[in-house]
């Protein structure tokens, strides 16, 4: 992404919901239903950027995006060791969700971060993973375990190995975490620091805020530095590759609240 056996993530739901909801799943079962219907193709968002091609996804400067039938499989890669495919969008009885395979060098994962409104799976196929929710110790997982983190629960996780780590994983339901990530990965790329560029991430935070959280900034960085940077850039006209971005979530969650 020594266990602590309680579940103390300090996130922005109530202690007790959460402690109810932190109990990963870590187990040696498929995750598909034979009955499930996998999807090559949905009405979605596809990039539209400057510069070379790399793996499947233009990477430069993001220009505009267009809605239109979006064809899988396609890759992203925020050129500082994670790469995502993703794979489809699934239908099963507990609703439509959004997979993908993933590859990541030793050390790289993402920060502290939350999804609001998804649960979120990742199977390790090769490789060692570690993760972590907010508040208790680092775990790790093994070939064949999964790990899942329901939604409103904080974590993040990173190889933990020396080799390569392999994994897939879904995000239920997709919602807008290709846009999000697409977006995020391409400006990570273009930025060649690690990080995306500061008014890609002032954009992102504040238009899906009611999605997603990026947790490991502190918290009077979210709360009045992001904000003063989203209406510069607005008034510099940063945003206008932004143009057609997909509209963000906000129904609530009976899980995160």
């Amino acid at each position: 992404m020594a266990a602590s056996n309680t579940g103390r993530a300090r996130s922005l739901i109530s202690s007790s919901s959460l402690m109810a909801r932190s109990k990963f799943q870590i187990e040696r079962k498929h995750i598909l239903d034979p009955r499930s219907e996998s999807t090559s193709s949905i009405s979605g968002w596809w990039f539209i950027e400057s510069g070379r091609m790399a793996g499947g996804v233009k990477s430069g400067v993001l220009l505009r995006y267009i809605k239109e039938m979006k064809n899988y499989p396609y890759t992203i890669d925020n050129g500082n060791g994670e790469q995502l495919t993703f794979t489809g969008v699934t239908r099963d009885p507990d609703g439509d969700r959004t997979e993908a395979d993933g590859v990541a060098r030793p050390g790289a994962g993402p920060p502290m971060h939350v999804h609001y409104l998804q649960d979120e799976a990742a199977r390790v196929v090769s490789g060692r993973l570690g993760y972590q929710v907010l508040g208790e110790e680092a775990r790790f997982a093994g070939p064949g375990e999964l790990v899942v983190w329901p939604a409103g629960v904080a974590h993040k996780w990173w190889n933990a190995g020396n080799t390569e780590l392999r994994m897939t994983g879904w995000c239920r339901p997709p919602d807008n975490i290709e846009f999000f990530l697409g977006s995020l990965f391409a400006s990570t790329r273009e930025n060649g620091r690690g990080r995306p560029g500061l008014f890609d991430a002032a954009f992102l935070m504040t238009r899906y805020r009611t999605e997603y959280a990026m947790l490991e900034l502190p918290t009077v960085v979210r709360r009045l530095v992001i904000p003063v940077v989203y209406v510069v850039g607005r008034m510099l006209g940063k945003y206008e590759k932004y143009k057609d971005a997909p509209a963000p979530v906000t129904r609530h969650s009976s899980r995160s609240s």
